[in-house]
């Protein structure tokens, strides 16, 4: 095979991933198969709160049908869900009562690992105001919202704004991440190759542990920055990032070979 028939590689490459290395959400296997060199530098831990009796009388009103929507709008809410639901004993099909909304690529993830056969009753948007307008929310809808601990994120207000009532429940608390590799470093020794984000809290929270650690965002200006989806490609831009690699296919396969493709083609043209 010619070297220009050859399927794309990552051999020699240093890629670094907002998570720990034993997190089982995110596209380190895909990455190692392309014979990548995979760097980890975790942003966030995810703790449960301090009581799941809201999250389970949440969960328990969702069944009973009393509920309209359950909207899902990170992966750590299906973990915590996916928690609870054991414990409960009961499943997605008795759940059947609520329509599910779904917010994110790795969120419609991290939902099929956990619960293959729950799906969403709206497709993909790209913001958060065009899911809501999506879900066609009056007056005499309700939709639970799990969410982190002091979520600064605005979907209680989108909600109210269309006059349904928001029911929001503690799912678990997030503290900044710590451990994995020293990144900063890395990033100052201009040895890393690209930084792969999988959500939008992934990108704030990089950006905040980056700062906390000496480290600013124009460490990545001479970086490739890889996106899952268009969520998590603007939210970068926002921060003054710039996006080089978002898949066509919003799946970890799909941004594994998206940037395999890009750093090859890097590589050849240098």
């Amino acid at each position: 095979m010619s070297p220009m028939n050859r399927p794309p590689t990552l051999q020699g490459c240093r890629i670094a991933l907002t998570v720990a290395a034993d997190d089982p959400h995110s596209p380190a296997n895909h990455l190692r198969k392309l014979e990548a060199e995979l760097l980890y530098y975790p942003v966030a831990q995810m703790l449960p709160p301090d009581s799941y009796d809201e999250l389970d009388a949440l969960l328990h009103r969702c069944r009973q049908g009393e509920i309209d929507w359950l909207l899902l709008t990170t992966p750590r809410t299906v973990e915590a869900m996916h928690e609870r639901m054991t414990q409960l004993a009961f499943g997605p099909t008795e759940m059947s009562r609520v329509k599910l909304a779904i917010y994110g690529a790795m969120t419609r993830l991290t939902l099929a690992e956990h619960f293959p056969t729950w799906e969403s009753a709206l497709p993909h948007f790209d913001t958060h105001q065009q899911l809501v307008d999506a879900m066609q929310l009056g007056s005499n809808q309700s939709v639970a919202l799990p969410q982190a601990i002091r979520s600064r994120a605005g979907w209680p207000d989108l909600i109210r704004a269309t006059q349904a009532e928001v029911i929001t429940a503690p799912a678990y608390r997030l503290l900044l991440g710590r451990g994995g590799d020293d990144l900063p470093g890395l990033l100052w020794g201009g040895i890393v190759d690209a930084v792969v984000f999988l959500t939008e809290n992934n990108v704030r929270h990089f950006i905040t542990r980056l700062n906390a650690e000496g480290g600013t965002s124009a460490m990545l200006d001479q970086v490739v920055v890889a996106a899952l989806d268009p969520q998590t490609a603007a939210a970068a831009r926002a921060f003054g990032l710039h996006v080089q690699v978002l898949p066509a296919s919003y799946s970890f396969a799909g941004l594994s070979t998206a940037l395999a493709q890009y750093l090859s083609t890097e590589a050849a043209e240098a």
